[in-house]
């Protein structure tokens, strides 16, 4: 039996497309645009510096300051005598002797700023935010040259290569995520912009890496291990809707690695995402307010203990249930969540943060818009979790530091799925629950990650990661049918999925010669659950062929504890081997400009001892378990192999001269060996992607963007529909086992950003309009009993988005 549900999806695009609300939604956008009409600029002394333009004069507006402290970016260490220049102009500092600066008494605007020392790699950061009367915050990391001794010209870089991280890793900077056309501001569908990493489209918040499903990434935020990040996520790991737990206005940094990470990550055989959330304001008070096509919420900082700390505070709520009720647009969903960062500098060598991240959503959809949408299935469910922890950062001494966390995270699902049967009179009513899910869980977490300098070309980074887990499953199945037809008997089972994965790491990192960066590490996980050590060696590095070539390579042994759903079904998943990913990756990058970087990479990733079920297993659904882990299975063994492989390219132009974009294209298929034997198509071999997407900034106060985005459609099995018709449920023909093929997806999404600034505040308004042509974009396929027949669920018509947020 399959425990996924579609009607969510649904229900949100239902609430979104209703006509009544679109017009509310282009009237207040249109109105939050024209709330930001320009004023004629007023006698600007500043007409050196780029795109510092606004509508008020420098004696009314306040002057705004950058700060910072700029640190090498292998040891941690602190830079003094750094160069910082604002690009274009001579208006410039150096960094002190504990490596801050500070560039003060600039006229409001967007910068880019230049950072240049002896032997290192000058790095120009863009996008760089003053506001009236405020301080931006700015901390850079600087990377040792790889032609310190060598008489060869090095174009200053707009991107940042780590030499720990040199295959299949990008970042984002917080302008980048903000503007993204069709990004939503949300993490994943920033990530999903990428060649390496394929969505299930805008309705969800599900990211494929490189062919994996959902269930094969992590994410970390400040060095906190993460349980998710998705509202409204299930026990397949599936997100039922396109919204985020992180506010993306906390973010200071967004680094993905696609591929042959470290030793450092564990549980994950696909992806790691790692967020770095900002300081507040060591200042007076600062916050803004905003709004948008969702929901409002607010953000407030302070300084602590007279500048040694900070304070950030953020929470956000929902609003689409009550503009669905007041407009009678039917059932909507409710989101909030609320995050909390504090600061605090024990003395010069300890520096303590603490973070809470809150999130809750519940979602009742209405039998009434289920019928009127061909369906027979309507849900109740509720969400929530929240993690605490504290991260403490320790300079040992030169070249030496550690971070180390504490955590506790607590996730809770309660989920009702409800069948719509027909009496005799022609009546519909709703049957007791087909399927009744209790769930919560705690993770308590240590981690702790040091770097140690062994010489100037040598390092070794190491550390413990340990992850104990306490699970409580109590859940009712009805009588009813799998999708292969077969008959699943009533069950219920209450039971408690408790273990311990603990985990030990080390790194050697090496430069045996200047153009030349080696890593070479060890990790070993062990996992209570079933008592199985895994060791998983690991490698990378990078060779400069010159001031502008680089190739690189990784490889690396990966493994992850199964889904605790499937162990909940039964004491013989327990016993299930860890599932085993081996990668293989290879690229080339090319700096065409300072500002523009193509990357081509290839990979191989094999796995192995995956769950799957038995070979004696006879006429079940042939799908992989990784694939669909939120069905009952109760009998699976770990023999289940495939693979994913494919090129990617990535061009990339960072924003300079007024104009930004990229083009990612990837080609890849993902397979697996069912358990009779057969080489089957993952449900996710989407095989091509591609993307174009771009802007243009004339001036501080617009910007223009647009996305086009391409992915091919995914296998699906048509429904039987003589068995389907006789069991009043969706059967698959597993005969046509992934047969068919979705039609591609693709859509346009337009963006339009106006920034305007006051003489002490800031206000920043947007309208975006996804799938711009209207394209009808397949979300899911399902069977009406109603209706007897397969109903094809779409995506997102053309929708506006629109948003304004205002700080002060």
């Amino acid at each position: 039996m399959h425990f996924t549900f579609d009607t969510y999806t649904f229900f949100l695009r239902h609430l979104l497309i209703n006509k009544r609300l679109n017009c509310l939604w282009l009237l207040l956008c249109f109105l939050g645009m024209m709330m930001s009409l320009p004023y004629p600029a007023q006698g600007i002394n500043s007409a050196k510096l780029p795109y510092a333009t606004a509508p008020f004069s420098d004696d009314d507006r306040q002057p705004g300051l950058i700060r910072g402290v700029i640190t090498d970016q292998q040891t941690g260490e602190t830079l003094i005598g750094v160069n910082i220049l604002l690009e274009g102009t001579t208006t410039g500092t150096s960094s002190a002797a504990d490596g801050s600066y500070r560039l003060e008494a600039l006229p409001p605007g967007i910068y880019a700023l230049r950072f240049s020392y002896v032997g290192y790699e000058t790095f120009v950061r863009t996008d760089v935010i003053v506001r009236p009367g405020r301080a931006t915050q700015l901390d850079i990391s600087l990377q040792e040259s790889a032609f310190d001794a060598e008489a060869i010209t090095v174009q200053a870089g707009y991107f940042q290569r780590r030499n720990d991280q040199p295959v299949s890793s990008v970042s984002f900077n917080p302008e980048e995520i903000r503007r993204a056309p069709g990004g939503g501001q949300e993490v994943l569908r920033i990530v999903a912009l990428l060649p390496s990493v394929a969505s299930v489209g805008d309705t969800r918040q599900d990211i494929l890496v490189r062919g994996g499903s959902v269930l094969e990434n992590t994410y970390i935020v400040d060095n906190i291990p993460m349980p998710g990040i998705q509202h409204f996520r299930q026990q397949g790991g599936q997100s039922n809707g396109p919204i985020g737990i992180i506010n993306t206005d906390l973010v200071a940094d967004l680094s993905f690695q696609g591929g042959a990470f470290g030793a450092s990550y564990g549980e994950a055989l696909s992806s790691v995402t790692n967020i770095t959330y900002r300081e507040g304001s060591r200042n007076g008070l600062e916050g803004d307010v905003n709004f948008n096509m969702a929901g409002a919420g607010g953000t407030l900082e302070h300084g602590l203990a007279e500048g040694r700390g900070s304070l950030l505070l953020s929470a956000r709520r929902s609003y689409l249930d009550l503009i669905a009720d007041a407009i009678n647009a039917g059932g909507a969903p409710r989101y909030s969540d609320a995050q909390l960062k504090a600061v605090y500098d024990l003395n010069d060598a300890n520096r303590l943060s603490l973070i809470n991240i809150y999130g809750s959503s519940q979602f009742r959809s209405r039998a009434g818009d289920a019928i009127d949408a061909g369906l027979d299935e309507i849900a109740s469910v509720r969400n929530w979790q929240n993690t605490l922890g504290a991260n403490l950062r320790t300079l040992w001494g030169t070249g030496f530091f550690t971070n180390t966390s504490l955590s506790w995270s607590v996730t809770g699902d309660e989920t009702r799925t409800f069948r719509l049967r027909e009496a005799e009179a022609g009546d519909l009513f709703l049957e007791d629950p087909e399927f009744a899910l209790n769930a919560e869980a705690q993770l308590f977490a240590l981690r702790s990650v040091s770097y140690r300098q062994l010489g100037r070309r040598a390092g070794i980074e190491f550390g413990t990661d340990v992850r104990h887990e306490r699970t409580q499953f109590d859940y009712t199945l009805a009588q009813g049918f799998d999708r292969a037809g077969n008959v699943v008997p009533a069950f219920r089972r209450d039971t408690a999925v408790n273990g311990t994965l603990a985990a030990g790491f080390a790194t050697l990192q090496l430069r045996p010669l200047s153009r030349l960066s080696v890593n070479a590490g060890l990790r070993a996980d062990y996992t209570s659950y079933n008592s199985r050590t895994d060791w998983s060696p690991r490698a990378s590095l990078r060779y400069a062929l010159s001031s502008r070539w680089s190739a690189s390579a990784g490889w690396g042994l990966y493994h992850q504890a199964n889904p605790r759903f499937l162990l909940s079904q039964s004491g013989t998943n327990r016993t299930l081997a860890n599932p085993r990913a081996m990668h293989w990756v290879a690229g080339l990058a090319y700096q065409i400009t300072p500002e523009t970087l193509i990357t081509l990479e290839g990979y191989y990733k094999g796995y192995s001892r995956m769950p799957q079920l038995p070979g004696t297993t006879q006429n079940s659904d042939p799908g992989f378990v990784f694939d669909r882990a939120g069905s009952w299975l109760p009998e699976l063994v770990s023999e289940g192999k495939g693979y994913a492989r494919g090129v990617e390219l990535l061009l990339q132009k960072k924003m300079a001269d007024g104009f930004y974009g990229a083009v990612s294209a990837s080609f890849f298929r993902t397979r697996y060996q069912d358990y009779r034997g057969n080489w089957q198509d993952r449900d996710f071999d989407i095989r091509y992607l591609f993307s174009v997407n771009g802007g243009w900034r004339p001036n501080n106060n617009y910007e223009l963007s647009v996305r086009w985005s391409l992915q091919g459609g995914g296998p699906r099995t048509p429904f039987d529909e003589t068995a389907s018709a006789t069991l009043g449920s969706g059967v698959l023909d597993m005969s046509r086992f992934n047969e068919l093929r979705r039609p591609a997806f693709h859509a346009l999404y337009v963006r339009a950003d106006r920034r305007y600034f006051f003489r002490s505040t800031n206000l920043v308004t947007f309208i975006e309009i996804w799938n711009a042509y209207n394209r009808s974009n397949p979300d899911s396929y399902a069977w009406s009993s109603i209706t007897n027949q397969e109903t094809r669920i779409n995506q997102f018509s053309i929708l506006p988005v629109g948003g304004v947020s205002f700080e002060f």
